[in-house]
């Protein structure tokens, strides 16, 4: 039987909040892997450079975005700014991350 021996809690935009544990790994916030491992972390979501410090990304968004949702117009923002109900892992459109209940 295996057991947990570290963890990373983040907010919602990827700070870390807390570590348990020593192991270090470059792997962090969904997945990504860290770039730049130091006070201002920098991840690498495939599709663009993240900057959790800021919650946004730090290249454009390669779509354009909906008129009808002004959100989508920031095309730097990591998930329209709503990272604890979508998720934006290729740089596109979001997707939803827990479906809201009725």
């Amino acid at each position: 039987m295996s057991a947990v021996t570290d963890a990373l809690r983040y907010d919602g935009y990827g700070v870390t909040i807390d570590t348990d544990g020593a192991f270090e790994s470059p792997w962090k916030y969904q997945g990504a892997l860290n770039v730049a491992p130091n006070a201002n972390p920098l991840y690498d979501l495939r599709a663009r450079m993240y900057a959790p410090s800021l919650g946004a990304f730090t290249s454009l968004d390669s779509v354009l975005g909906n008129a009808a949702n002004p959100l989508s117009m920031n095309r730097f923002l990591y998930a329209e700014a709503n990272p604890t109900t979508l998720i934006d892992p290729a740089g596109t459109p979001p997707t939803t991350l827990i479906a809201a209940e009725a």
